[in-house]
């Protein structure tokens, strides 16, 4: 869980052609699919403010 989001993440391999930054993708989680999206920046709150509050 991502605290700064407020929501799920994930890290994975994607194959070159779908990484581009914004690009949808269906991931499959224990048979359920979910829509996911391409970050290319770090996910990242430096001062940790948002999961303290």
């Amino acid at each position: 869980y991502a605290h700064h989001l407020g929501k799920s993440m994930a890290m994975g391999y994607v194959e070159t052609q779908f990484a581009s930054n914004g690009t949808t993708l269906d991931v499959e989680i224990l048979g359920d699919t979910y829509k996911a999206q391409v970050q290319s920046k770090p996910l990242y709150d430096p001062s940790g403010e948002k999961m303290r509050s």
